[in-house]
């Protein structure tokens, strides 16, 4: 007797296109991922993480548990309430004083930027002084070639009069004043000033 052999049935695809399938996937996923990348839009972005920063994720459901653990730390604000320190405060008190003493800061160099716009205005040095608000305040420069004569450290005697009004200037501000300068790259050699 004879057995029948069995025929193989193709119930399907070959088992290498189950691999290649996932493998095509996994290509057009990480695709996907670098495309979503690249077109981050910041402002959404910074939306999506100050929401993930400042809500934990139950915060509206019940619990149906006390919230009694050993391990949780607790405290007992000044007025009896409970606070959790897990909770996020919405803006806490001295960050909201440093946040409007920035501003005070910020409207107050710029009033004082305009006053020194208009005292340069008024007394005709805008060609001579340059003045630029910056995060270290109202910076005002001046050109070295009207105070001093190239590889010399006296000032000149035109520069006198000018530099009469610019200390008028700073002694009606009432900010600190910092005065930095800088060489002459040129080297001299004189019995003062040996290089």
């Amino acid at each position: 007797m004879k057995h029948k052999r069995k025929k193989k049935s193709n119930n399907g695809a070959p088992k290498w296109m189950t691999t290649y399938a996932d493998m095509i996937t996994l290509v057009l996923v990480f695709f996907v991922l670098l495309f979503s990348m690249s077109q981050i839009n910041l402002v959404k972005f910074e939306a999506v993480a100050e929401s993930f920063r400042n809500r934990m994720i139950f915060d509206f459901y019940p619990s149906p548990i006390e919230n009694t653990h050993p391990t949780e730390q607790s405290k007992i604000q000044e007025n009896g309430e409970k606070n959790n320190e897990f909770e996020v405060p919405l803006e806490e008190p001295e960050n909201l004083v440093e946040k409007q003493n920035t501003v005070k800061e910020l409207e107050n160099l710029e009033e004082l930027k305009k006053e020194v716009d208009q005292y340069l205005e008024k007394n005709q040095l805008n060609d001579i002084i340059s003045a630029n608000q910056t995060e270290r305040g109202v910076v005002l420069v001046l050109e070295e070639q009207l105070l001093f004569e190239t590889s010399r450290a006296e000032i000149l005697d035109s520069a006198k009069p000018f530099l009469t009004k610019v200390g008028t200037l700073l002694k009606n501000i009432p900010n600190f004043v910092k005065v930095e300068g800088h060489t002459d790259n040129r080297q001299i050699s004189t019995y003062r000033y040996p290089s």
